[in-house]
């Protein structure tokens, strides 16, 4: 029979890959706030799950995680996200989407052959997402105010400048104890510890999202290398 109950993914484990769930039957699943990247077919064909939260460390979907799983009404997507590939959501029935991103993360061909209802984006993000690929896999784009982020340290408490950059970044926060860089594609292109800056120079021009670890928590900050 296949597993059921609820399953928490540790905070040990950086990437889900593909089919690694497939066929179970979590009514519960939880993410840890490490994964930055998630494979196709992870969940597929999960009869019972209605919500799904996707925290602010994942920076790529894979095509076709959720699959034919059924129940799947609700999906946060965190801060954090930059890639969500060809096909993504294919196969589900979601009502509702809630993405913390500030800027729409790439994707084509989201969904196919129906529309979801609502698309709930951050505050002052509404048009940029009314203008992006996303506006036409949605009935309605709703900018959302007063939605707590994921993350369990205050961006506030992070700053990573200048934005945008030639190459070299300065990273400003208490009790840094790692920092991880990652492409578009979200593969890590550095990572290195206890730093108070960084250079991209070297990784070429486009968006990069950058994972600082301190001693209180976790938090992504996108850049651009111009």
């Amino acid at each position: 029979s296949p597993f059921t109950g609820e399953l928490v993914i540790p905070n040990t484990v950086t990437e889900i890959y593909s089919y690694a769930f497939s066929g179970s039957q979590f009514s519960t699943i939880t993410i840890g706030e490490n994964v930055t990247k998630i494979w196709q077919n992870a969940f597929e064909d999960n009869d019972v799950i209605e919500k799904v939260v996707i925290p602010n460390s994942v920076v790529e979907m894979e095509r076709w995680i959720f699959r034919n799983c059924t129940a799947l009404d609700t999906l946060v997507i965190g801060s954090g996200m930059v890639n969500m590939n060809d096909r993504c959501l294919h196969d589900t029935q979601l009502s509702n989407v809630t993405i913390l991103a500030e800027n729409p993360p790439y994707t084509e061909n989201l969904v196919a052959d129906y529309t979801i209802n609502s698309l709930i984006v951050p505050c002052e993000s509404l048009s940029v997402y009314h203008n992006s690929e996303w506006a036409q896999y949605f009935s309605e784009i709703i900018e959302d105010c007063g939605h707590e982020a994921v993350s369990e340290l205050d961006e506030d408490l992070v700053r990573v400048f200048p934005n945008p950059t030639s190459g070299v970044v300065k990273i400003e926060a208490e009790g840094i104890e790692r920092v991880s860089v990652y492409n578009v594609l979200g593969e890590m292109v550095l990572k290195t510890e206890s730093t108070g800056s960084i250079d991209l120079s070297e990784y070429g021009y486009g968006v990069y999202l950058i994972k600082v670890e301190t001693r209180d928590g976790v938090v992504m900050k996108k850049v651009r290398v111009e």
